[in-house]
């Protein structure tokens, strides 16, 4: 499996000159020089041996140049700069703003060799077209972003580890303050049985998040390949974003040598790794799904500046041989809004809402009274009883009483008095008129024991009183 994919390494060269503020032209320019010079290859070079320890795909031998632009010692920067992608098209920009490269006197190509100074000028020119087609390809969504970028808040302060060993617990600390949970590190160190050695595995962290996160499920999946196989990068990827969709941190047990120390992306320094290969826990609390090549937001307890970008590929290829650590959970769906249920129980009394007033329009189901009206419920109830008492139905307006608030419509209160009778100065409804004073559950209740002859109220409607101390009719 290779290091370095050429779509990645132009989208390495395409964040960093967007970073840098470069233009289309100047970034496409970028792409055919990598184009030419390698094929988008990462190539290390005897002559170079430093560059033998970097991340390659291919070894050369012209001279002494390296990398993805072929830069050579000792005019282009350090050998780390030379074996990486954004460091490498760093220096290539910075050269290329030297020249008025958005000007069209002269061709893309000529600017790319006022950098390069290759034996070969013309092929730069050639390899543009092609550039410009990846450049559009790598840059082109189907859609709108959805999360593109997400960073979970936690207090910044408490990152930094309080000794050289609790880099555990202190990821853990991150983890839980990011659900708005406090633990001190010592706390967190007795339970993930973290001693001068550190803390031997990722899992025991889980002693300090699963009782306390029980609703997370956090799980620990090691990762064996070194690099990664395809599949587990798609794995890590997928715990990692369903994790801090949810809300939950990632922890990452890392394992750091000289030639892969974490590379700051999207305008983060690199972190300060040294004194050869560190291993080493820390919290990834964001993604960026947008960025090129994805980039992951890492809260690391150990080296400054504490917080940083990095990018996915790179953090995958840290992992190994330990594991990760993440809430596993399904991804949230975001789908339709919830039903507005104050809404829907108004509507079943009063028939379905008129966009122009906000008010029911009865259900034709009911019958309609002399007006045409469809009715409410309250008025089809008041049918019923006049038919059982008299024979005949009643007639009367459409019920509607108006309740309004700040935000419009108030469907609660205006539910509340379809059930109740309109409120009156004590807050209560009292009944409704044509039920004979009673609420809609006192009318029920009194056609019941009509039908069933049992005994009850007797016809015709007794007078509206109210129950003494009784706030249901």
């Amino acid at each position: 499996m290779p290091h370095y994919t050429p779509d990645a390494i132009a989208a390495g060269i395409i964040a960093e000159g967007e970073h840098r503020g470069i233009t289309e032209k100047g970034i496409c320019i970028a792409i055919s020089t990598g184009l030419v010079e390698t094929n988008l290859v990462m190539y290390a070079n005897h002559a170079d041996p430093e560059s033998l320890t970097y991340p390659h795909d291919a070894i050369g031998s012209d001279a002494n140049s390296v990398g993805v632009l072929q830069q050579r010692a000792p005019w282009w920067g350090s050998c780390y700069d030379r074996m990486h992608v954004e460091p490498s098209a760093g220096m290539f920009y910075a050269e290329l703003v030297k020249h008025d490269y958005n000007s069209d006197a002269h061709t893309p190509g000529w600017y790319a060799q006022q950098v390069q100074q290759s034996a070969y000028p013309d092929r730069y020119d050639e390899r543009y077209p092609e550039a410009c087609a990846i450049y559009d390809r790598l840059k082109t969504t189907e859609g709108p972003p959805v999360m593109a970028e997400i960073v979970l808040e936690y207090d910044s302060n408490i990152v930094p580890q309080e000794t050289g060993y609790w880099c555990g617990p202190a990821s853990a600390q991150v983890c839980l303050n990011i659900r708005g949970i406090h633990v001190d590190e010592a706390t967190l160190a007795a339970e993930c049985g973290t001693d001068e050695g550190g803390t031997d595995y990722v899992a025991l962290i889980e002693r300090s998040l699963d009782p306390r996160l029980p609703e997370a499920n956090y799980t620990s999946v090691d990762a064996p390949h070194d690099p990664p196989t395809d599949d587990e990068k798609t794995q890590l990827w997928d715990g990692i974003v369903r994790s801090i969709n949810n809300g939950y941190g990632v922890i990452m047990n890392w394992v750091a040598p000289p030639n892969n120390y974490p590379r700051g992306i999207k305008g983060s320094p690199n972190p300060s790794y040294g004194g050869g290969t560190v291993y080493h826990y820390v919290t990834c609390a964001g993604y960026d799904s947008e960025y090129p090549g994805r980039a992951l937001w890492i809260a690391d307890s150990g080296f400054q500046p504490f917080e940083y970008w990095i990018s996915f590929d790179q953090a995958a290829t840290l992992i190994p041989p330990k594991a990760a650590c993440y809430a596993n959970l399904p991804h949230p769906t975001t789908g339709e809004p919830a039903p507005d249920y104050a809404r829907l129980g108004y509507e079943q009394l009063c028939g379905p809402v008129d966009p122009a007033t906000g008010y029911g329009t009865g259900w034709p189901q009911l019958g309609t009274n002399a007006a045409g009206q469809n009715l409410y419920v309250v008025d089809a109830l008041s049918d019923i009883l006049h038919l059982l008492e008299q024979g005949k139905t009643s007639d009367h307006p459409r019920t509607a009483a108006k309740t309004t608030t700040a935000d419009g419509l108030d469907y609660i209160g205006l539910s509340y008095d379809q059930l109740a009778g309109a409120r009156t100065s004590d807050g209560y409804g009292h009944g409704w008129p044509q039920l004979g004073g009673r609420t809609v559950t006192d009318a029920v209740a009194h056609i019941k024991n009509v039908l069933s002859q049992q005994p009850g109220e007797p016809p015709p409607f007794p007078t509206a009183a109210r129950r003494e101390g009784d706030l249901r009719c």
